[in-house]
């Protein structure tokens, strides 16, 4: 799982590996709908790096809690999860031994396009911008995937990339985001052998509502349509539900009841929601969540 070996000695390495195993498990477990059960996990991550010094992975975890609210809409929460996770990393850099170069540029980087998420989603663009080109300087070749490491690189480049079209897309710019998001799209077919299933069918995802965005509605149904598909397959039900809002959207999910069943899965928007809040996401509850 771990490409690389990080500095330190025997006994760090072999803990900082279960360490990163544990925080893949959760962001799969989190990628099922599973947000409850993602979010015990990741606490409990964070505590076990903290005790053991790794801000890093402190900083990574606290950042896919986040995300987890993000996803349900409350970007207020998402985005004090976040500044916790950026307070991690300046922690990280008072302590090589247990924060190698690559790992903690990856959770700096990861924080920054997290936080550019979510003041986008809060509308605050220009901030959002302004952490975007923050990521740019700290990756360097932003609009390539490289060849470095997937977890620690590759997967930091990829997610700046469906932020940028996001961005562009919140900003009016459609083409751009179209531009950008079919770029993300050809490097992650490039890199063949890395990335999971959920990280290209995010990637379609992300497509498909540049594409509406744009206009391209036959183009946007047909994506959004695959996407529902193959995130129905893999159990990915956020994608899943996020898919049948962009297709509801596009006028072919009605909400929910008799006949209202989401393309290609068998059911409602409406259904899907429920199935995420049992499973424990953070779904908005009220005004003063979002």
């Amino acid at each position: 799982m771990l490409t690389g070996t990080p500095d330190g000695d025997a006994g760090h390495v072999v803990a900082r590996d279960e360490r990163v195993q544990r925080w893949c498990t959760a962001v799969e477990t989190g990628g099922l709908g599973y947000g409850a059960a993602a979010l015990t996990a990741l606490a409990e991550l964070v505590a076990d790096a903290r005790r053991a010094g790794d801000a890093p992975m402190a900083a990574l975890a606290t950042g896919t809690a986040a995300s987890l609210y993000r996803q349900a809409g409350r970007h207020r929460d998402a985005r004090s999860l976040d500044s916790r996770a950026l307070a991690y990393v300046d922690a990280a850099g008072a302590s090589p031994s247990h924060g190698t170069s690559r790992w903690t540029r990856a959770a700096l980087v990861d924080t920054l396009v997290n936080l550019a998420a979510d003041n986008l989603g809060l509308s605050r663009f220009g901030v959002s911008h302004r952490l975007l080109e923050r990521a740019d300087v700290v990756l360097g070749r932003p609009q390539d995937l490289g060849e470095g490491p997937w977890l620690s690189d590759a997967r930091c480049r990829l997610r700046l990339l469906w932020v940028r079209a996001e961005w562009a897309l919140y900003t009016g710019d459609a083409k751009r985001a179209v531009e950008v998001a079919e770029r993300a799209q050809a490097r992650l077919t490039d890199r063949v052998e890395q990335g999971s299933a959920r990280h290209r069918i995010k990637t379609g995802l992300v497509l498909a509502a540049a594409r509406a965005g744009a206009g391209q509605t036959e183009h946007a149904r047909e994506d959004a349509s695959k996407v529902c598909e193959r995130a129905a397959e893999a159990g990915l039900l956020p994608l899943c539900w996020a898919a049948s809002l962009l297709l509801q959207g596009l006028g072919d999910a009605p909400y929910s009841g008799p006949g209202g069943q989401v393309h290609s899965t068998g059911a409602s928007v409406d259904d899907l929601h429920r199935l995420l809040v049992e499973r424990g996401m953070p779904f908005v509850t009220s005004a003063n969540d979002r």
